[in-house]
């Protein structure tokens, strides 16, 4: 974890405005009215943005790279809870968040969770 805080820290932090982006997401996908398509094509922004996190989010002071590890926290938690939220296709739900969750297990240290879950 002091790797990624390392590598994160910036002049200047964008953690904020992609904290907010991700609430606002998640809560635009997770509405009353959810359209299957925007939570997929969500969980697949919040995979990529986790595979570049270390690149793409900057913390410019102490305050901001606490939040960057709860935003890493929350990013975690939307790519395995978007397609729980979704409306279920056809085919069966649960594989479909056996898919998700393996996709974000990806991004995770190793770990005995890890390898018990995958």
């Amino acid at each position: 974890m002091a790797a990624l805080a390392d590598v994160c820290r910036a002049d200047t932090g964008n953690v904020r405005a992609l904290w907010q982006h991700a609430a606002e997401e998640m809560s635009r996908c997770g509405a009353a009215i959810r359209d299957p398509a925007q939570i997929r094509a969500y969980g697949k922004q919040v995979e990529a943005q986790l595979a570049d996190f270390a690149q793409t989010v900057k913390a410019g002071s102490r305050t901001e790279l606490a939040m960057l590890y709860r935003l890493r926290d929350m990013l975690l938690s939307q790519c395995a809870a978007a397609p729980a939220v979704a409306p279920p296709r056809r085919s069966s739900a649960a594989r479909t968040r056996r898919r998700s969750c393996t996709s974000c297990l990806k991004v995770l240290p190793t770990c005995r969770l890890r390898s018990a879950v995958a």
